[in-house]
């Protein structure tokens, strides 16, 4: 009676680590589960860095169509150009 009852035992262990690995280590298992939520938690930074960039961009393009003067002082700077009232200083950095 013994017997039986310690290879049920060893039998029920057996299955349960069976179970629980499969459960850690297949396709869709635990490892999977918290390399998905990583690479989200990653994907979240990267939107939240590009969603501050597109309001700076646009923050651009309306100053632009608003001030005619940030449009010349973008293209002077853009172009390397000067207005007639500015002087151009040139270093030598040597």
């Amino acid at each position: 009676m013994i017997k039986k009852t310690n290879s049920f035992k060893i039998f029920l262990y057996a299955i349960l680590i069976l179970i629980t690995s499969y459960l850690i280590f297949n396709d869709n298992g635990l490892i999977k589960f918290l390399q998905l939520r990583s690479e989200l938690s990653s994907i979240q930074i990267q939107i939240k860095s590009t969603e501050k960039d597109l309001i700076s961009i646009e923050n651009k393009i309306q100053m632009m169509n608003s001030n005619r003067d940030s449009i010349e002082k973008i293209a002077r700077e853009k172009f390397n150009m000067k207005s007639e009232q500015e002087k151009v200083i040139i270093v030598n950095e040597n």
